[in-house]
């Protein structure tokens, strides 16, 4: 499995909406306190792409 991160949920509905529009919409996961979807490449290697719910520090700008 590949994941993606992303700041804000209106960047993996963004994802979502371009790429992925056949696969399950993203939705919350209350378990893991994050927004996700899962896809799938072109080599069959699962995707997830997902947002934290909680406060995190990013380590990235």
């Amino acid at each position: 499995m590949i994941t993606f991160f992303y700041k804000t949920k209106k960047e993996v509905d963004d994802i979502y909406q371009k790429k992925f529009p056949s696969y399950n919409p993203p939705k919350e996961n209350e378990r893991y306190n994050i927004y996700q979807f899962f896809a799938e490449d072109p080599e069959g290697r699962v995707l997830e792409f997902q947002h934290f719910l909680h406060p995190i520090d990013w380590v990235w700008s």
